[in-house]
């Protein structure tokens, strides 16, 4: 399942931030918005639920969008300009509150 292969990435990634190395210590978990079609927010609910479980056994690794929201679903097929700024200025938000929690900055 896709949860399976997040776990996984999440295990592996938290075994390179702790190894020492220098290496990506954070991980970001997104998904075609434009792409969930019918009941997509139904659908994100349950992405985001099964994904809060993943977050609280690997939270230094794995980037939460917000207190209730761990995948960043945004509209892949998004033309450049300001739709497209805002999911670039969201993501690094995220990734540098993230990584300052760890202390790797």
């Amino acid at each position: 399942s896709n949860r399976e292969i997040i776990e996984r990435a999440c295990q592996m990634a938290e075994a390179q931030a702790t190894s020492g190395k220098s290496v990506s210590k954070v991980m970001v978990v997104g998904t075609h918005k434009d792409k969930l079609g019918i009941n997509s927010e139904a659908k994100l609910k349950e992405i985001n639920k099964e994904l809060t479980k993943v977050h609280q056994k690997y939270s230094r690794v794995l980037i939460r969008k917000s207190s209730d929201e761990v995948i960043f679903a945004v509209n892949a097929m998004a033309p450049d300009g300001e739709e497209r700024r805002q999911y670039t200025e969201e993501l690094q938000k995220c990734i540098l509150e993230a990584v300052k929690k760890t202390g790797d900055v």
